[in-house]
């Protein structure tokens, strides 16, 4: 069995720092999201003329590598803004302009907007991946003048065990309005970066590397976009094939049509020939081409994983439409995709046996290697001792169930919880 090797948290942990909202893993390398993460502010207040104070989130990344087992913390890594220019879109203002507050004094801007991660902030963290000696971090919230939440994707790259910075990376300024939250999610494969920015109608940017330096060397859309799809709010990327959520798509049917289906999701599959990109898959809910309350909120796609011939894609809200609330509220699926003859097939619906009543929101986070299959349960209800009794009176306190394959068979092997 699997048992726990390690316990990390951040040193100046807070409560509102929603450490692990993202991680990422590349053997001995981890990457630790940390979005919420506030920074202390000082200047003059604009009005009084006296010194103040103040925090502003930014967010931050720590950075863990394992040595002989142990593992230890190698870099805490933040976005670098110059806060002389603080605009904060939740109150469309400027909070903090070259060196005055305007107007406020102590304040805490996470007291005020305590979401996680946090709307009015960069969001640095709130998307990472790490391949060897490449760290990339997404930051949706980052804004330039006049715009909201542009996002920006900041690239680090290890050199004698030091993290230094060595590209920024952004949208296209005039793509829709420029609210496109570049930088959402990512997915990284070799020199291929794929970037999303799901806000509008949603885009995924491909960059490539080439002697040390990015360019971007494709636009991926859907073929049936839709304002307020999610596309590209999940990311998965192989070799020459990029998998793309949008856990908001409506079609009720499964050639992407008919949106009668609200937030049923779906899945974009596009494959690189000669450099160009072109969708090749479009997948939705084995139910879909059915009766709409049976794939409607389920948010298929608001994750996906990929290992060769195989998608894992979940949908944390199924069962949750009001038709079929009750004993089945908002279990969450994962569905298991298999490439046969050049079409992708529906192989398998993993749901959680022995919770067929708790709103888990299986699927919410899930991760795929060869024939194993690590499902993330957020909204899993325990106690203490592990039991399941009363667990209705219970917060949630997460589940981790890990499935393998055999024969094409997906069974439940093991699951994991938190030591404390």
């Amino acid at each position: 069995g699997l048992e726990q090797q390690a316990y990390l948290k951040a040193s100046d942990a807070e409560s509102s720092d929603a450490f692990g909202r993202e991680i990422d893993l590349s053997r001995n390398t981890l990457a630790v999201g940390v979005p919420g993460k506030g920074f202390r502010v000082t200047g003059t207040d604009i009005l009084s003329g006296q010194p103040a104070t103040g925090v502003i989130t930014h967010g931050a990344v720590l950075v863990f590598s394992r040595s002989s087992g142990i593992w230890r913390q190698q870099a805490y890594l933040t976005d670098g803004k110059d806060v002389e220019d603080y605009y904060c879109a939740a109150r469309d203002e400027y909070i903090f302009h070259r060196g005055y507050f305007c107007g406020r004094e102590n304040f805490d801007l996470r007291d005020e907007y305590p979401s996680s991660p946090p709307v009015h902030g960069d969001g640095f963290g709130r998307s990472v991946a790490t391949l060897g000696d490449t760290l990339v971090v997404g930051a949706p919230g980052r804004r330039r003048a006049n715009a909201n939440s542009d996002g920006k994707v900041y690239v680090y790259t290890r050199k004698n065990g030091l993290w230094n910075q060595t590209a920024l990376l952004s949208g296209l300024t005039h793509d829709y309005d420029g609210s496109d939250q570049f930088g959402y999610a990512l997915a990284l494969s070799g020199d291929t970066l794929a970037v999303g920015a799901p806000s509008q109608y949603g885009v995924v940017h491909v960059f490539t590397r080439k002697d040390g330096i990015w360019k971007r060397t494709g636009l991926l859309r859907a073929s049936n976009a839709g304002r307020g799809d999610g596309f590209g709010s999940a990311l998965a990327i192989s070799g020459d094939t990029i998998v793309v959520g949008a856990p908001g798509e409506d079609s009720l049917r499964s050639d992407g049509y008919d949106n009668h289906a609200q937030n049923s999701g779906a899945v974009y599959i596009f494959t690189r020939s000669n450099e160009d990109w072109k969708q090749t898959a479009f997948l939705k809910h084995p139910n879909s081409n059915t009766y709409k309350y049976l794939i409607e909120d389920d948010k298929f796609g608001s994750s996906v994983a990929l290992w060769g011939n195989t998608i894992a894609i979940g949908a944390p809200g199924d069962y949750a439409h009001p038709a079929r609330r009750g004993l089945l509220n908002g279990i969450g699926t994962v569905h298991m995709f298999l490439k046969s003859n050049g079409s992708w097939v529906h192989e398998a619906q993993i749901s959680s046996p022995q919770d067929t009543y708790i709103a888990s929101s299986i699927g919410r986070h899930i991760a795929l290697s060869e024939n194993v299959l690590v499902v993330g349960s957020p909204g899993y209800k325990t106690n203490e001792d592990g039991s399941n009794e009363d667990r209705t009176i219970l917060g949630p306190g997460g589940l981790a169930q890990i499935f393998t394959r055999q024969n094409g068979i997906w069974d439940l092997t093991s699951y994991l919880q938190s030591s404390n």
